[in-house]
């Protein structure tokens, strides 16, 4: 017979982790881009680079936080369907 179900703890905890992940890459994009910004660095391949930053990388990171932030989401629900249906 398959089981069913999760352990409310353990999902918790990993949708806490999730969270706390996604702010960290969110602060180090953070400091990424201010390094970047604060750097001397002139000329065309810094253009073209921070424009590579600008419409990939730093969209590349801002995409895993909201992906990380959204599962967090999802896994809590998840959690509180489970606890209503087993009723506790």
């Amino acid at each position: 017979m398959a089981r069913l179900g999760l352990d409310p703890d353990q999902m918790k905890a990993l949708a806490n982790t999730m969270q706390k992940e996604a702010g960290s890459i969110e602060q180090s994009a953070g400091q990424l881009d201010s390094k970047l910004r604060s750097a001397y660095w002139e000329g065309p391949d810094q253009k073209k680079f921070l424009g590579e930053w600008e419409g990939t990388h730093k969209k590349a990171l801002k995409a895993a936080v909201d992906l990380l932030k959204s599962a967090s989401k999802r896994i809590n629900t998840e959690v509180a369907q489970q606890q209503q249906a087993s009723g506790g």
